[in-house]
């Protein structure tokens, strides 16, 4: 990597579930960074769950705070990992997730997400660029 410029990775999830109110609407948390979002679709939520956690990390990293100390509490993380334990869940691609919307009754799916900075440059000027592993769902 050039003189001047850094980079960083945020390995995440986004934990999605059918909205418990609204029929048809998917609720994304991602828990790392505690930011919730929803649409309507799983692929939807997703998306819009990632919009939101990559304008809330780069608000974070453009005016100097560790997006990491930001957590969702304990008991999210509790009810999550109840979740997903109590059902025995599978591995897909995210086109494999988003193909089988209507067999889920949740999905864990990967988000990573790398910033990278160059020196003398406005901070609004940071990239993202994503890679997409396996997501799991049942």
């Amino acid at each position: 990597m050039p003189n001047g410029t850094a980079a960083r990775t945020f390995s995440l999830n986004v934990f999605l579930t059918p909205a418990p109110d609204l029929p048809g609407q998917w609720v994304g948390h991602c828990l790392e960074v505690d930011v919730v979002s929803q649409g309507d679709s799983l692929r939807h939520a997703y998306e819009m769950t990632r919009e939101a956690v990559e304008l809330v990390i780069l608000d974070d990293l453009t005016l100097g705070r560790e997006p990491t100390l930001r957590s969702a509490p304990r008991d999210e993380w509790e009810a999550a990992y109840k979740t997903v334990q109590s059902r025995n869940p599978k591995l897909y691609t995210l086109t494999e997730l988003f193909e089988r919307e209507s067999e889920l009754h949740f999905a864990l799916a990967p988000l990573i997400l790398n910033f990278v900075s160059v020196a003398n440059v406005h901070p609004a000027a940071l990239q993202e660029i994503a890679a997409h592993p396996r997501a799991q769902a049942a």
